[in-house]
Order: C-alpha cells, then sequence, then structure tokens
C-alpha cells in the first residue's frame, strides 16, 4: 500500500510553461535599426511632397504676375499716344494761319494775303528778313504788289501781265511810289509806280487795285 502524497510526482522534471516562445534580448536590438530607417525614409517622402507642392504653386502664380504686367503695360502704352497727341493738337501753332491774316488781328485781309505777301505769287512776296507794310491785288489787268520794310528802307515787288518788276520805294500808309528796275541788269528803267490807296498810276497811266492792305 501506498501512502497518499508520498508517491512520485509526475510533473517533477516538467519544465513549466509561460504561454509560448519568448524572443531573446539580441533580436529586439536587430530590430532598432530597422525601425530609424523607415521613420527616416517617410520623413524625407513627406518632405519632398511639401517642397513639390511649393514648387508648383510658385511656377503657376509667376506667369500670372508677368502676365499681369504686361497687360498694365500694354493698357500704358496705348493711353500714352492719345494724350500726346492730344498735348500736341492743343500746343502746336496753327500751320494755316500765315496763310489766312497778313498780320494778328488785321480786319479784311484779302484772300490769299500771307505774312510775307500773295500765297500763289513768288515774285509778290517780301523775302527773308523783310517785313510786309503794304499789298494791293487786281485783276484788270491781272496785278499783285507789295511794299516790304527792311531797316527802314522800302522796297517794291509785284507781278503783272506783262511780268514781274521791283525796285526802290519810299512812302507810308497806303501812299508809295517805287522806281522800277530792270529785272535783268537791275538798272532804273525810269518808270515810276505811284500808289494811292486802290489807285495807282505808271509814267501817267491810271488804275484801281481790287483790294488793298496797309499796315
Amino acid at each position: 500500500m501506498t501512502t497518499p502524497g508520498f508517491g512520485t510526482n509526475p510533473y517533477e522534471h516538467t519544465s513549466p510553461v509561460h504561454g509560448g516562445p519568448q524572443q531573446t534580448q539580441p533580436d529586439q536590438r536587430n530590430l532598432v535599426p530597422i525601425i530609424c530607417a523607415i521613420a527616416i525614409l517617410i520623413a524625407l517622402l513627406i518632405s519632398g511632397a511639401v517642397i513639390w507642392n511649393h514648387v508648383r504653386s510658385t511656377g503657376q502664380e509667376t506667369p500670372s504676375t508677368a502676365e499681369s504686367s504686361e497687360q498694365a503695360q500694354s493698357s500704358a502704352e496705348e493711353t500714352a499716344p492719345e494724350d500726346d497727341e492730344e498735348e500736341d493738337t492743343e500746343g502746336a501753332p496753327s500751320e494755316e494761319a500765315p496763310e489766312t491774316s497778313a498780320s494778328p488781328g488785321a480786319a479784311d485781309v484779302p484772300e490769299g494775303l500771307t505774312a510775307a505777301g500773295w500765297s500763289d505769287y513768288p515774285e509778290a512776296r517780301c523775302q527773308q528778313g523783310e517785313d510786309m507794310v503794304f499789298a494791293a491785288a487786281g485783276s484788270d489787268p491781272v496785278s499783285h504788289i507789295v511794299i516790304c520794310e527792311k531797316q527802314d528802307s522800302l522796297f517794291y515787288r509785284g507781278v503783272w501781265s506783262n511780268g514781274a518788276a521791283f525796285g526802290p520805294a519810299r512812302g507810308e500808309g497806303s501812299s508809295y511810289t517805287a522806281s522800277i528796275l530792270d529785272p535783268t541788269s537791275g538798272e532804273d528803267t525810269g518808270s515810276v509806280l505811284t500808289i494811292r490807296g486802290t489807285d495807282y498810276d505808271i509814267d501817267g497811266e491810271a488804275g484801281t487795285f481790287e483790294d488793298y492792305w496797309p499796315r
């Protein structure tokens, strides 16, 4: 007979069970570099994505800014010539004024008379440096004449049906006499032109101007 509790224990040489296999300490240390590498890779991916988004957004904004600048510059260029043209129109002197007026403020200026003389008759115009003091014109015979002044000296210039005429003159207002010179030689022909307003006389032959203008 065997006494209970003092027999052989069947579990005496059995190792205790702890619920499964356990990892050793060296295996845990090997996992640390792998985890760090994965973390660095994730950080690099996130940084690259942020930088790419920034570069793309900057590239999209830059053309828009340049386009706005070009549009503003184009608009300014289109507006500027109009302003310059208006200023030139307002500030430029009238080129037609000399053709319609013999003297600023003068009244009853005959048609075709400018500040220098008759626009259609070069022989009946004052030369550079001369001032016109009298002008007259007629149709029978065709005649256009001017009396010009330069340094207190008077000179007669005109054109008639038989050609051009010129010579020294004297007088004032609307009364003048002029000695007619030969157009070829410049010598005195002996003929004298006398002017009294619209009336004139050449060597005793009287005539009448239709238009005249005294300074």
